[in-house]
């Protein structure tokens, strides 16, 4: 059995925005095996990506920008809900993809577009993402499909417990590795 696969995804809410706060905040959290760069709103997102890539080579990620993925040579894009059109497209590119699904039907289609890895979200509560899916449904899912990584709402080692003993591929999360 492979091990889990840590996902780790940054947010300005917690990281900020600073480059020299965000790398030191980055540095000083728990290890991960990718490293999602998420911030939607950054003015200084290219200058931020291209240090991010420098740092991280391949175990970056960036969401939603193929352009910024393929200008700074990310390891994978991480694509949300709306984006399922893409995956074919930026598999083609080289990069790996990662997409966004909250439905069992959103994770169907992604396996059938072939997306390297679908987050399967929220797990748990977590703020504002609507109600929490449960174990069960991540359980259910990873049944049928490999490489589900349980998104949302996860924060103690025993919720890594929980959605690792339901044969997830791994887990992400934003303040768990904080």
């Amino acid at each position: 059995m492979k091990p889990p696969l840590r996902y780790k995804i940054t947010d300005p809410l917690y990281y900020g925005r600073d480059p020299v706060r965000f790398f030191s905040r980055l540095s000083k959290s728990k290890r991960s095996d990718l490293i999602l760069l998420r911030d939607k709103e950054n003015p200084k997102l290219r200058k931020l990506a291209a240090r991010f890539v420098k740092r991280y080579g391949k175990r970056g990620c960036i969401s939603k920008d193929l352009k910024l993925a393929r200008r700074f040579g990310f390891g994978c894009i991480h694509l949300n809900a709306h984006q399922l059109g893409l995956i074919k497209r930026v598999r083609r590119k080289g990069v790996r993809v990662i997409y966004s699904a909250h439905t069992p039907d959103e994770v169907r289609r992604a396996v059938a577009m072939r997306a390297d890895f679908i987050t399967f979200s929220p797990i748990f509560s977590t703020p504002g993402k609507g109600r929490a899916v449960g174990v069960r449904a991540l359980r259910r899912l990873t049944r049928k499909y490999k490489n589900i990584i349980a998104l949302g709402g996860i924060l103690t080692r025993s919720q890594v417990h929980a959605v690792m003993g339901a044969k997830a591929r791994g887990y992400a999360s934003i303040r768990h590795f904080l």
